[in-house]
This record gives C-alpha cells, structure tokens and sequence, in this order.
C-alpha cells in the first residue's frame, strides 16, 4: 500500500469516527503492510501503520516490511501487548475488520 492509499484509509478511519483501525486478516494485513508471515496484525490510526507480529517473524518483519510501517512485537500474548500501549495508542474508539 502506497503513501497515498494510507493517508486515504486514515481519512476514512476518520470520517467513520474511530481513533483506530484493527486489521486481523492476513491478506488484509499483507495489504496494509508488505508482511508475508502468519501471526501478525495491523494497526493504522494517526500515527501511521504498526504491524504487530510474533517473535518467531520479527526478523523477517524487519527485512521485509517498508521503513513507514513501525514494527512491534507480541511478547507476552496479544491482548497484553495491545493493552500495554493504553489509550495515548488505541484511543477511544477502535474500528475491527469484519469477520465471515
């Protein structure tokens, strides 16, 4: 995803009212972020894109995935390491992908 198409997914994020936008599908977060792995997530809001990803892809994260997408990882579970970043992060109101 280019520079361009960011900056229109943050406009969108924004006009839908949400702080932040949660991408849990692996096509959705290739997409998103140039990673090919499994076990990651993306995040964008207005701070950028972060791409969240397991220990055991970490390395392949940071050859791969373009300098713009900050890259984290999942140390102690996913739901920690979300709750860990708090509410200067996430914000107040957190879009999900839809599920099937």
């Amino acid at each position: 995803m280019n520079v361009f198409e960011i900056e229109l997914l943050k406009k969108k994020i924004a006009e839908s009212n949400l702080d932040t936008f949660l991408i849990t599908k692996s096509p959705n977060t290739r997409y998103v972020t140039g990673f090919i792995g499994e076990s990651a997530y993306a995040v964008v809001n207005r701070i950028g894109v972060t791409l969240f990803v397991n220990s055991l892809y970490i390395e392949h994260a940071r050859a791969t995935v373009p300098p713009t997408v900050d890259i984290r990882e999942i140390q102690d579970g996913i739901f920690e390491t979300f709750a860990a970043l708090g509410e200067s992060f996430w914000g107040k109101r957190i879009g999900l992908e839809a599920m099937p």
